[in-house]
């Protein structure tokens, strides 16, 4: 009975693990295709400054306020 729970558990575990994944990386995909028009939500600059060096999201961020 154990080991029925432990095998459970496992695919399940890894069955959630690879829809996150492939969800992540379908979103990735997206902010790369259409970045020009995202780049300035305030959600995606934040994402954008801990993804990026400090000299990139801070032009970001400029030509953002720029813009405005």
């Amino acid at each position: 009975m154990n080991d029925d729970w432990s095998l459970f558990i496992v695919v399940t575990t890894m069955l959630l693990a690879m829809i996150y994944l492939c969800t992540y990386l379908q979103n990735i995909a997206v902010l790369r295709k259409d970045w020009v028009n995202l780049k300035c939500n305030p959600v995606y600059m934040l994402a954008n400054s801990f993804t990026s060096d400090n000299d990139t999201a801070i032009d970001n961020f400029k030509n953002c306020i720029n813009n405005v």
